[in-house]
């Protein structure tokens, strides 16, 4: 799944910050002064200390504190000064240093785990019930952008007309917006999956200006001639499952718009709503298919 990127800053990686702020006004006050600088209240500073009592790890607490930012910290032995400056304390009962710090690795992972489960999908184990979205999933070259055959240079894509605007109107309406596409340029090896993600997020620059977003992009790298067959290649429904699960979506509320035979195959296949666009189609484009449904704005 790609997601929209989140605001964070590890405080501890500029070097060029740290010698300033060290040469300045000493290396007790580096962590400090960050937090002062970019912390806003509500934010969270995650500070890590083996012994929880590290000068410029406990300074950085109290000044998170004094702005209003929650603080979990991650720390050794009994946890230090930090555990009282700290909204969770999570403490690694060792003073073997190797143990406590290799803990604090895989706490990481699982706080990183945690956030995306919380905010882009739903955790069985919490067992929550939820109102379920409606989506409308989207091919994307020949249905969002212009089809000249394997798109994944910025120069080269180009949004079909109405297609901004549209998407906004989705975005208005409460619709999540998941873009479903086969990208077999990969297997073929004509680029990589790295340059599909740098085209996405141009993408999403693009609709930014025009007060849109795409929620989130799935593709299947595969082709059945060069890596077998896969559940994620259209017009089979892996990529769908996925986003269902990650947004809970309703399907029976949702719709699929493409532009090819294996899209309106897969629309069936997941149970959605198949929108079929282009020149033989009702619709013959995204804008078509979204005025004739939510109504058009002119």
């Amino acid at each position: 799944m790609e997601r929209r990127a989140l605001p964070a800053i590890a405080i501890t990686a500029n070097s060029a910050t740290l010698t300033a702020i060290g040469n300045d006004y000493g290396f007790n006050e580096v962590f400090r002064r960050a937090v002062e600088a970019h912390g806003k209240k509500g934010d969270v500073l995650i500070a890590i200390s083996t012994s929880g009592n590290s000068a410029n790890i406990v300074a950085s607490a109290e000044q998170a504190k004094n702005q209003g930012l929650k603080v979990i910290s991650l720390s050794g032995g009994i946890g230090g000064k930090l555990k009282e400056l700290s909204d969770i304390a999570i403490i690694v009962p060792s003073s073997d240093t190797p143990r406590v710090q290799e803990s604090h690795i895989l706490v990481g992972h699982i706080i990183c785990d945690l956030i995306e489960k919380e905010m882009f999908s739903i955790s069985a184990s919490k067992n929550k019930k939820r109102a379920k979205n409606k989506a409308v999933f989207l091919d994307r070259d020949g249905t969002i952008n212009i089809d000249n055959g394997y798109v994944y240079k910025r120069e080269d894509f180009k949004f079909i007309k109405g297609v901004p605007q549209s998407i906004k109107k989705l975005n208005d309406a409460g619709y999540k917006v998941i873009v479903i596409s086969n990208q077999s340029g990969i297997a073929r090896g004509f680029y990589t999956a790295k340059d599909v993600k740098k085209l996405h997020n141009h993408i999403d620059a693009e609709l930014k200006k025009n007060g849109a977003k795409i929620d989130a992009y799935y593709f299947c790298p595969h082709h059945p001639n060069f890596n077998g067959k896969c559940e994620c290649r259209k017009p089979k429904i892996g990529l769908i499952e996925q986003a269902v699960q990650d947004f809970n979506i309703d399907l029976s509320q949702s719709y699929f718009v493409g532009d090819k035979k294996s899209d309106e195959e897969c629309a069936k296949n997941a149970g959605l709503k198949a929108i079929l666009v282009g020149e033989k189609s009702i619709s013959k484009n995204l804008y078509g298919f979204v005025s004739q449904t939510f109504g058009d704005d002119k």
